[in-house]
C-alpha cells in the first residue's frame, strides 16, 4: 500500500434524515426499496403550496414545479444533556438541534471520550449557507415590523441566533459538547460532506485532532429551494427522484444531517473503538472554466478519482460498488456514467446505485449519508439494493454497470470489500471517496496499515505575494491604511456601507447582465481579484487552492419576503390590487432568475473566482463566527506547507447592510490574500510583501458565547 494516506478508522455514525434516525433505519429503507419522499407537510413553507406550485408551461420566478422533497417529519429534541440556556437551545432551528443531536450520539459511540481527547476533538460540517426556516422567519417579521410597526410585532429575541446559520452548527456542537478542537462549516454545494471528510482526514494525518465529527447538514428554507430549483430547471416537474431513468426529469431536494466519527488507525485499536470501515482515499477537484457552473464537467470528475487512486495505490479494480451522485437530471447522471468509465472501464460489471432514489438530493449532507449507505453494506455483507428504472438511461444501458438485486451478496475472498462515494455540487466541486471495509480477521493483510503515518515535514516559507482590500468608501490598501494611521493628508468621511462596486465587464468573462444579478458576496470578490490579474495569470492553476470566508447573507431572504407577502399583508388586513401588489415585490426583491440563483449560491464566491481563473484544485467557502478569518488563512497554509498546493488564495467578506445588522456602524468590506511557496515565487521572480512560515497560525480573540445558548 502507499505510505501517502495512511487508512483512517470509522469509529461512529450517526443520521437524522426522512423516515430514518439510524443507520439501522437507513439500512432498512435501502434493502427494501422504499422511498422517503412526500408531499411538503401542512405549514412547512408558511403559505399553502398551491400557491406556488405550477406546471412547466405557467411557471414565473414565483412558482415551483412541485411540492414533493424528503422532509425530516418526526424528530424529538432532548436538549437535557447540553450546558446551554434551555430556552435559548429550543429557539435554535432544527439546523443546529440536528446537528447537536447527531454529535452528541457520535461521542457515545467513541471510545475513551477523555478530557483530553475532547481537547483534541475537532468539528467540521458540509452546510448549505442559505437562509434555514427559523433565519427566513427572523429576517421577515424584522421587515415587516420595521415597516408597520403598528401591524406586526418585534420578533422573538430567541430567534436572533439564527442569523449565523453557516458556523452556529459546528460552533455550538464546539461549544456545548466542550470540545477544545477547531469548529467550522464549509460550504462546497453538494460535495461538501466529502470535502468535509478530506479536511478532518488532513487534521488526523497531520496531528492537528485526535478525534473528527464530520459530516454534513441542510435544512434550508424548502420553499426557497424549490422556487429556485425550478427557476434553474432542475427540479422535477414530476415530483419524482428517478437516477438513471430514461425519462428523468430532475432532482427532489431532500433535509437532514449525517455524520462520522474519525480516529487515527493505531488509535482507534488502541482505544478498543468499534472500527465500522475505513477510509483509503479521498480526491478533490473543480471544474475551473468549465462550459458553465450548472453544467458537470467529465474532466473534473475524472481528476477526483484519479486524484483518490493515486493518493493511496489502491486499483480501482478492486472496487466493488460505487454509491453515485446521480440526482436523476438528464445532464448529470449521463456525464456521471462517462466519468465512471474512463475510470472503470465501460466493459466491466460494477455495481453502482444512488440514495436519492429513495431520499431525494440532501444537497450537502449527501456525501455523509452515503458513506452510512455503504457502511452498512459492509456490515450486513449485501450490495445495496436500489430498485431498477422501468428503462434505463442510454448512457448507462451502453455499459455492464448495473443496480443489484435485492439481498444480494456482496463476495470478499482474497482482499477486504472496497466502495466509493461519489459527489459532485453545483458551480464544479468535484470529490470522490474510497471505503474498505474493517475485518482483520479474514484479511490480516490489513493489519499492515496500523502505523502508518504521514512523513513529518518541516515548516517551510509562504510568501504573501498580494493584498487587496475594500473597507465602506474606502477601496484600497492604501486609502484603508491611511485611515486605520490616521494619517495627517485628509480623507472624505468614512462610510460604513458601501454605495458601488466598480467591475470592469470586458475583463471578467461573465455576461454583464449576470454580474447584475449577483450578491455583492460574488462581485466584490471579482473586483478584488481583478487588481491582481496579472499575477494570478502566473500561477498554477491546477495547484491553486481557493478559500473564501464568509456567513450566510441576510439578503437572500428577500426571496421568501416576496413569496409571502400577499399573505402577510392580508393577515394585517391590507389588500393591494394587482399591478401595486406585484411593484411592491418587485421592489423587494426580482423575481428569481436561473443568473439570480446562481448569484446568490454560497459556495459560488469560491467558484466564480475559480471559473474566472481556471484554477482546478479546492476551493470552497468557510464559515467559523469570528474565527472564520483565521481558519480559513491557517488552512492555506498547512496546505501550501504540506505540498499539497502550490498557491492559495484567502478570501474573507461581510455585507452588512440590511435589515438584521446588529449596529449602523457594521462596515461592508472584504479582503484578500494571495499566497504562494516561497521557492516557486522566487523561481518565478513574483514580487511578495512578507514571508510567514507554513505552520503560522493568525490568532484571532476567542468568541463571545454563542448568543445565549
Amino acid at each position: 500500500m502507499s505510505d501517502s494516506w495512511p487508512a483512517i478508522a470509522i469509529v461512529g455514525e450517526s443520521l437524522i434524515l426522512p423516515r430514518c434516525h439510524t443507520s439501522a433505519e437507513l439500512w432498512q429503507l435501502v434493502a427494501q426499496g422504499e422511498s422517503a419522499i412526500g408531499e411538503v407537510p401542512a405549514g412547512y413553507w408558511r403559505l399553502e403550496p398551491d400557491q406556488v406550485v405550477r406546471p412547466a408551461a405557467a411557471m414565473s420566478g414565483d412558482h415551483a414545479y412541485c411540492a414533493q422533497g424528503g422532509y425530516v417529519t418526526s424528530f424529538a429534541w432532548h436538549p437535557e444533556r447540553l450546558t446551554g440556556d434551555r430556552a435559548a437551545l429550543n429557539h435554535l432551528d432544527p439546523l443546529c438541534q440536528w446537528s447537536l443531536t447527531a454529535a452528541q450520539q457520535l461521542l457515545d459511540q467513541v471510545a475513551g471520550v477523555s478530557e483530553r481527547l475532547r481537547d483534541k476533538t475537532a468539528t467540521i460540517l458540509g452546510n448549505l449557507s442559505y437562509p434555514t426556516p427559523s433565519h427566513s422567519q427572523l429576517y421577515e417579521q424584522q421587515a415587516l415590523h420595521q415597516l408597520l410597526p403598528d401591524k406586526f410585532p418585534p420578533p422573538e429575541a430567541g430567534l436572533f441566533p439564527n442569523r449565523y446559520g453557516s458556523s452556529l452548527p459546528s460552533q455550538l456542537i464546539k461549544q456545548q459538547l466542550r470540545l477544545g478542537g477547531e469548529a467550522f462549516s464549509i460550504d462546497a454545494a453538494c460535495a461538501s460532506t466529502l470535502y468535509a471528510v478530506k479536511l478532518a482526514c488532513d487534521q488526523l494525518h497531520q496531528g492537528r485532532a485526535d478525534l473528527l465529527l464530520v459530516g454534513g447538514v441542510n435544512h434550508v428554507d424548502s420553499l426557497f429551494l424549490h422556487v429556485g430549483f425550478s427557476a434553474l430547471k432542475a427540479l422535477s416537474p414530476s415530483g419524482q427522484s428517478r437516477p438513471f431513468h430514461r425519462d428523468a426529469d430532475g432532482l427532489l431536494p431532500a433535509e437532514g444531517v449525517a455524520m462520522v466519527a474519525l480516529k487515527r488507525l493505531e488509535d482507534a485499536l488502541n482505544h478498543g473503538d468499534t472500527i465500522i470501515g475505513l477510509i483509503r482515499g479521498i480526491g478533490l477537484s473543480n471544474d475551473g472554466r468549465s462550459g458553465g457552473f450548472l453544467s458537470p464537467a467529465k474532466r473534473g470528475q475524472v481528476v477526483s478519482m484519479q486524484q483518490a487512486y493515486a493518493s493511496c495505490g489502491i486499483d480501482p479494480a478492486s472496487i466493488g460498488f460505487v454509491e453515485c451522485h446521480a440526482t436523476g437530471t438528464a445532464t448529470g447522471d449521463a456525464v456521471e456514467i462517462a466519468s465512471l468509465a474512463e475510470i472503470f472501464g465501460r466493459h466491466r460489471a460494477l455495481a453502482i446505485g444512488s440514495l436519492k432514489a429513495n431520499i431525494g438530493h440532501l444537497i450537502t449532507a449527501s456525501g455523509g449519508a452515503s458513506l452510512i449507505k455503504v457502511l452498512q453494506g459492509f456490515g450486513q455483507q449485501q450490495l445495496p439494493y436500489m430498485p431498477p428504472p422501468s428503462e434505463l438511461t442510454p448512457e448507462l444501458a451502453a455499459t455492464r454497470f448495473y443496480l443489484p438485486s435485492q439481498r444480494l451478496s456482496w463476495p470478499a475472498e482474497e482482499s477486504p470489500r472496497r466502495a466509493a462515494v461519489n459527489n459532485f455540487g453545483f458551480g464544479g466541486n468535484n470529490a470522490h471517496l474510497i471505503l474498505e471495509e474493517w475485518n482483520p480477521a479474514q484479511f490480516p493483510q490489513q493489519l499492515e496499515y496500523v502505523g502508518t503515518k504521514v512523513a513529518p515535514r518541516q515548516p517551510i516559507e509562504v510568501a504573501l505575494v498580494a493584498m487587496a482590500a475594500n473597507y465602506g468608501n474606502r477601496s484600497s490598501l492604501t486609502e484603508l491604511a491611511q485611515e486605520l494611521h490616521q494619517r495627517e493628508q485628509p480623507l472624505e468621511p468614512f462610510e460604513p456601507k458601501m454605495s458601488s462596486i466598480r467591475l470592469r465587464s470586458h475583463s471578467l468573462g461573465f455576461p454583464p447582465h449576470d454580474l447584475a444579478q449577483c450578491l455583492t458576496q460574488q462581485t466584490l470578490l471579482l473586483e478584488l481579484l481583478d487588481s491582481q490579474h496579472r499575477l494570478l495569470a502566473q500561477l498554477d492553476g491546477a495547484k491553486t487552492g481557493l478559500f473564501i470566508a464568509m456567513e450566510v447573507a441576510p439578503e437572500i431572504n428577500r426571496v421568501g419576503l416576496r413569496l409571502r407577502l400577499n399573505d402577510y399583508l392580508q393577515q394585517a388586513g391590507i389588500t393591494l390590487a394587482e399591478a401595486p401588489l406585484k411593484a411592491l415585490k418587485d421592489q423587494i426583491y426580482p423575481a428569481l432568475t436561473a443568473a439570480r440563483v446562481v448569484g446568490c449560491m454560497p459556495n459560488i464566491p469560491a467558484n466564480r473566482l475559480n471559473n474566472r481563473y481556471h484554477f482546478t484544485a479546492e476551493g470552497f467557502t468557510l464559515s467559523a463566527a469570528a474565527e472564520s478569518a483565521a481558519v480559513s488563512l491557517n488552512y492555506a497554509l498547512q496546505q501550501i506547507g504540506s505540498g499539497a498546493l502550490e498557491s492559495a488564495i484567502v478570501g474573507v467578506i461581510d455585507i452588512a447592510d440590511e435589515v438584521l445588522s446588529s449596529h449602523d456602524t457594521d462596515t461592508d468590506g472584504a479582503v484578500v490574500w494571495i499566497l504562494c511557496r516561497a521557492s516557486v515565487a522566487q523561481q518565478r521572480q513574483l514580487p511578495y510583501l512578507t514571508l510567514l512560515p507554513s505552520d503560522f497560525s493568525l490568532s484571532s480573540p476567542p468568541p463571545p458565547p454563542l448568543w445565549g445558548c
